[in-house]
């Protein structure tokens, strides 16, 4: 169970039967039902021929599931609840802090919850699945070999007919630095995800950046051009 680790937003009704965010009993859970009163019925149903169903009204609170916990989660997770919308940042195992060696210890992704929760911010820690289950906007933040893994945690039906923002770079650093990419030029992993989750609205993004210039583009001095790929042209025009 969560527990008093966590501060888990409640269930959309799809998963609620099956108790998928294991609802906390500590006294915070009950702040947390706020967001529950905006989880509309069906979300996560798959596939569906209205463009925007997962997508709010412009100034709406959303729920957005990141799938990750690492620097760049973190990092857009903290700049979206800032935003005012609600975040659920996800890991296999939310209670386990992330070594980054000499750039030091990155807080598990229930403490990156607890703090942002108790500052009054609508914030919660899952493993994946939760994540997908969540989000009414998805949002890849994993290291791009185990994209597809991650994904893979979640149920099928919290993915397709999502938009799904992918900002993941398959780097391989099993020869050292600078890494090499596990497969580029034919292929991606923006197409990999796509072709695994055909209803899912696939939208690559923000991956030629830092997680700093994600929040703060302001740090480039000047009006960039960033790259952005997907086939849903709704979907990549809602994303920019």
């Amino acid at each position: 169970p969560w527990g008093s680790r966590y501060h888990p937003i409640p269930a959309p009704p799809k998963a609620a039967a099956a108790a998928a965010f294991r609802l906390a009993a500590s006294p915070t859970a009950t702040a947390a039902t706020t967001v529950a009163a905006r989880v509309q019925s069906g979300l996560g149903a798959g596939a569906t021929d209205e463009p925007a169903r997962h997508i709010r009204d412009e100034g709406a609170t959303m729920n957005i599931g990141i799938i990750g916990s690492g620097t760049v989660a973190q990092t857009l997770g903290d700049r979206l609840l800032t935003a005012g919308e609600a975040v659920m940042i996800s890991a296999r195992d939310p209670d386990l802090p992330k070594d980054l060696g000499q750039r030091g210890i990155l807080p598990a992704a229930s403490v990156w919850a607890t703090l942002n929760f108790d500052q009054g911010r609508e914030a919660a820690a899952g493993v994946f699945a939760e994540a997908a289950a969540f989000g009414e906007l998805l949002i890849n933040a994993t290291v791009g070999t185990a994209s597809l893994a991650a994904l893979g945690a979640a149920d099928r039906a919290d993915i397709e007919g999502k938009i799904l923002v992918d900002l993941s770079n398959p780097l391989d650093f099993s020869h050292g630095m600078p890494p090499l990419l596990a497969f580029c030029n034919d292929d991606s992993l923006g197409e990999r995800i796509q072709a695994t989750y055909a209803g899912a609205r696939v939208v690559k993004a923000l991956n030629t950046v830092t997680a700093a210039v994600m929040v703060d583009p302001g740090r480039l001095g000047e009006e960039t051009d960033l790259f952005v790929a997907g086939n849903d042209a709704a979907a990549k025009s809602w994303v920019t």
